[in-house]
């Protein structure tokens, strides 16, 4: 009686160690199935991006993906373009991207688009949207821009008519990285000549923002100024300057 009652729990463990190697077996392959899902799958890593052994100071997203690696648009043309962020916009309609000084904005209108009606001071030259636009290693395709000499006090101003139809204007501003060595100066604005605001910068600078109310304002002007403490020529510029409704 007992050597048949131990014969029948001997079979039922083997039966029951066969039921678990098979488990063990099943969830081995099941195992190796997702590690290979796993695999296939997009991977998302964050990289420090350094150029000439400098870093670029912002981690762009890679993504690999079936052997290949990718990176994110946008972060493509900040990074390696240094294009602004409102130098190209994704026309979905027309299934492409447009980059550079054309680009339209939807939330407003570029200053930098509109003609101005006259224009006051001194200046070696002058422009808009100009493609060589560099602050501090950034590109800007929008822009208002103005050379003179690094080493006088010299003010240039560009005068525009809104007719009121604009509450803000927001732009960023700047010295261009190919000024003079020392190269600082202001820009100032104004709106039915008050003084709205006014902004100091310096060769590399980082470009800065700003934002003024411009709320029922007739005619607004832009002021460059240098200080006289440079050398050779200052390239001082408005960019991205939209005029919002």
């Amino acid at each position: 009686m007992n050597y048949e009652k131990l014969l029948k729990d001997y079979n039922n463990l083997k039966t029951e160690n066969q039921k678990l190697k098979n488990d063990i077996a099943l969830l081995k392959k099941k195992n190796e199935e997702l590690q290979k899902k796993i695999s296939s799958m997009p991977q998302l890593s964050y990289y420090d991006v350094l150029i000439n052994g400098i870093s670029t100071a912002q981690k762009v997203p890679f993504i690999s993906y079936g052997g290949r690696r990718y990176v994110h648009f946008d972060s493509i043309l900040k990074t390696f373009l240094n294009v602004g962020d409102m130098g190209y916009i994704f026309n979905d309609q027309a299934k492409r991207v447009e980059i550079g000084a054309f680009v339209k904005n939807k939330n407003g209108v570029w200053l930098s688009d509109l003609e101005y009606f006259n224009k006051e001071g001194s200046y070696y030259n002058f422009g808009f949207n100009a493609t060589d636009v560099v602050i501090n290693g950034k590109k800007f395709y929008k822009n208002i821009w103005w050379n003179y000499w690094a080493d006088t006090a010299q003010k240039f101003r560009l005068n525009y008519k809104l007719h009121g139809k604009y509450t803000k204007l927001q732009f960023k501003y700047g010295v261009s990285d190919f000024s003079g060595k020392g190269s600082k100066g202001a820009v100032r604005i104004y709106g039915d000549n008050e003084l709205l605001g006014e902004y100091t910068c310096e060769l590399y600078d980082d470009p800065k923002s700003a934002t003024v109310n411009i709320t029922g304002v007739n005619y607004l002007t832009v002021e460059f100024e240098s200080f006289p403490n440079g050398e050779g020529k200052i390239y001082m510029n408005i960019c991205d300057p939209l005029l919002i409704p």
